[in-house]
């Protein structure tokens, strides 16, 4: 089953991640090539993000029983595959 603890707990990562980007959203494209802290600000919080969705889906598909998990994008297939 499920575990909406762990997915709420993911959603609540997700979306100080993205709040930490929009908060960068008047960086140029010129600081953002000058500046290598800020590029890694938006980079990390950018890879959490990414990272939280893909453990939201290991976990659905895992506890659902829909297949292997061999990589990344397979997760995200077979997910919305499985959408009711």
């Amino acid at each position: 089953m499920v575990n909406p603890t762990i997915v709420l707990s993911k959603i609540s990562s997700i979306r100080r991640r993205l709040a930490r980007l929009k908060g960068m959203k008047d960086v140029n494209e010129e600081v953002l090539r000058m500046n290598l802290d800020t590029q890694d600000i938006v980079l990390h919080n950018l890879q959490l993000a990414i990272q939280a969705c893909v453990d939201i889906g290991s976990h659905i598909i895992s506890d659902e029983g829909w297949g292997g998990l061999q990589a990344v994008l397979a997760k995200f297939f077979i997910f919305f595959s499985r959408r009711k």
